[in-house]
């Protein structure tokens, strides 16, 4: 596991912070979810029967619970990649949580079993038994736009050739659907809190240096006003070492200048670097170019003296035969 997908889990698995993401992505900034109702569920879940032997991980998952009721299971995948079986990973994930709902209800039931039918006794489920709704959310931290499949009809391939028939096959088909908060098509992040709206804004600009430097000087009071793990997080995510290391050293004096100054810094190397590989490319261009001309001067003066050559050659045969002429006229 990478040093970014550590970090990201670690950043997220703050309450607030997981309650603020859900809120904006699932419920468009409404106070749906607070962080005082949500509690550490495993990331993990499994399935061992004589069925099937599976496992799947989640990034960061809370189960949220008010006046003891539960009320719903938030999973969180981050992807620094696109992944096109993203849709079959999470349905699989979230099958594997409905399956071990159900057997905990079932053990419940085998005990509690008074008042069930024979059916409910035997699959261990009464009529009335309601699972806990399972809702997961991909944030997509890429350099180019996702475009994998978030829906179940796009990911599958009916080859019927009645047009008519596909398209009623297709509508048999249950709609599956994944939430993908994409940061390279959003632009609009002020359902966000401050702190996740400031990392999301600023991260991204992340491939455009003239835009994280606007960003910088349009909205320093919102970076320095970061607290230390929205720093580290986005240091980690930005590549950029040497902040990490200043950060973990925890230095309160001059922390909030390192910061952007770090990212100034980050920008100005990239800059460099910039012009660097442009003057190389254009040195290896230039080059080329002169190469190239030079075997297209070297043809042409390479065609002039084979031509002078060719003359020359005619000359030295007239004269061979015109000798000849002269020699059997004298004999």
């Amino acid at each position: 596991m990478g040093v970014r997908d550590i970090t990201q889990k670690e950043f997220f698995a703050n309450e607030e912070r997981f309650a603020d993401l859900v809120n904006a992505i699932c419920f468009r900034g409404r106070e749906i979810v607070r962080p005082e109702e949500l509690t550490t569920e495993p990331e993990s879940v499994r399935k061992a029967d004589e069925m099937a032997i599976l496992e799947r991980t989640c990034d960061v998952v809370r189960k949220q619970a008010k006046n003891g009721v539960i009320y719903a299971i938030y999973a969180l995948e981050n992807q620094d990649k696109v992944d096109y079986r993203m849709l079959v990973r999470v349905m699989v994930e979230e099958s594997l949580a409905y399956d071990k709902q159900s057997k905990n209800i079932a053990k419940i039931n085998k005990i509690r079993h008074e008042g069930m039918t024979g059916d409910e006794y035997v699959a261990g489920f009464r009529k009335g038994d309601k699972l806990t709704p399972v809702y997961t959310i991909v944030v997509y931290w890429g350099d180019k736009e996702w475009d994998g499949a978030k829906s179940l009809r796009e990911l599958v391939d009916i080859p019927e050739e009645n047009e008519a028939l596909r398209q009623e096959m297709l509508q048999m088909l249950p709609d599956y659907q994944i939430k993908v908060f994409d940061l390279n098509k959003e632009k609009d992040f002020s359902i966000f809190g401050a702190t996740l709206r400031t990392v999301f804004e600023f991260y991204a600009n992340h491939n455009n240096a003239v835009a994280m430097r606007e960003y910088m000087d349009a909205h320093q009071d919102e970076m320095e006003a970061l607290d230390r793990e929205s720093k580290f997080f986005l240091a980690t995510m930005l590549g950029q070492k040497k902040l990490r290391k200043e950060l973990l050293k925890k230095t309160e004096k001059g922390e909030e200048e390192d910061m952007c100054k770090a990212i100034d810094d980050m920008i100005k190397e990239g800059e460099l670097r910039g012009i660097e590989i442009g003057m190389e490319k254009g040195m290896e261009k230039g080059m080329e170019k002169g190469i190239k001309r030079g075997l297209r001067e070297g043809r042409a003066e390479a065609k002039e003296a084979i031509a002078e050559l060719n003359d020359e050659n005619k000359r030295l045969k007239k004269e061979i035969e015109r000798l000849r002429l002269q020699l059997s006229v004298q004999n």
